[in-house]
């Protein structure tokens, strides 16, 4: 269990980085790990006029490929399903080199 444990406090942290850096874009936060119908959507922002579904996903290592690759066609069609035409599926992925200590965040505005 201690593994699980690891991988949630590795998730909180990459979610809080996320945030932080969307709050530094101009963004504001609307709502975090938002439950919908059995669904989670880990950020809700909005940015000027728009609105964001944001999927955070982070990474330690490269074993498991990129953050970004975790964001398949089957995770982008799930989140659509809580979009309209006026909302942006978007996507943060966060690469942390504990080792180097140092973090990667990229921005995906669009998914799909």
């Amino acid at each position: 269990m201690e593994g699980r444990q690891d991988i949630r406090m590795l998730g909180a942290y990459g979610e809080n980085l996320a945030a932080e850096f969307l709050l530094r874009h101009g963004f504001q936060i609307l709502a975090r790990n938002f439950r919908v119908r059995g669904a989670e959507l880990d950020i809700i922002a909005r940015k000027e006029d728009a609105l964001y579904f944001v999927e955070v996903k982070t990474r330690s290592g490269v074993s498991y490929g990129a953050p970004e690759s975790a964001i398949h066609y089957y995770k982008q069609q799930h989140m659509r399903l809580y979009a309209d035409n006026e909302m942006h599926l978007s996507s943060v992925a966060v690469g942390v080199d504990s080792a180097a200590r140092r973090v990667r965040l990229r921005f995906f505005r669009d998914l799909g």
